[in-house]
C-alpha cells in the first residue's frame, strides 16, 4: 500500500516488524512524521499506525478512534497502568492484510507520551484502549499473530 506522501506500509514477514523501537529524541520531527502517518492511515482506512509499519524504528504511533477525530500522535509512549479486566475482540492489522484474530486486551490503559510542551497522560477505554495496546505492541516488536500464539499456549 502506498500514499501520496511516499510512505509505504511494511507487511509481514518483514523483519522490521519484529524489532523493538528506540526512543524518538526529536519531538518536532516526530510530530511531522506523525502527521504524515495519520494522513496515510486515514487514506487507507486504518485506525492506528506505528512507525515500524512504515519502516522507521522510532517509538511513535498514531491512532484515530472515530472518523470525526483528528487523531493522536504518541511519541515515546509508555503504558503506565492497565485494568485488571480484559476483553477479547477480533483485530486486524495493516501489516498483515486479510487476517483477523481474536485478541485479549486490557479493558483500559493509561499512557503517557511526549508533546512539544512536555509529557502528557491520557486514560483510554473501549476501542481506543484496544487500538493503543495494538500500536504499542508494534513499537515493542509484537504482532497480533504473536499475541494470538501466546494466548493459544496459555
Amino acid at each position: 500500500m502506498e500514499s501520496s506522501l511516499n510512505l509505504k506500509i511494511v507487511t509481514a514477514p518483514s523483519q522490521i516488524l519484529g524489532m523493538v523501537c528506540k526512543e524518538t529524541v526529536d519531538v518536532p520531527r516526530g510530530l511531522a512524521l506523525g502527521r504524515s502517518m495519520l494522513k496515510l492511515m486515514v487514506d487507507i482506512g486504518g485506525v492506528g499506525l506505528a512507525a515500524p509499519q512504515i519502516g522507521w524504528l522510532g517509538r511513535l504511533f498514531v491512532v484515530r478512534e472515530k472518523e470525526t477525530s483528528e487523531g493522536i500522535i504518541f511519541i515515546n509512549p509508555k503504558i503506565v497502568s492497565v485494568s485488571v479486566a480484559t476483553e477479547v475482540a477480533m483485530e486486524g492489522c495493516l501489516s498483515i492484510p486479510d487476517i483477523r484474530l481474536p485478541i485479549r486486551r486490557h479493558s483500559s490503559v493509561a499512557i503517557e507520551y511526549d508533546t512539544l510542551t512536555g509529557r502528557e497522560t491520557i486514560k483510554a477505554t473501549g476501542l481506543l484502549s484496544r487500538i493503543i495496546q495494538h500500536e504499542y505492541d508494534h513499537i515493542c516488536g509484537i504482532l497480533i499473530t504473536d499475541r494470538f500464539s501466546e494466548q493459544s499456549v496459555s
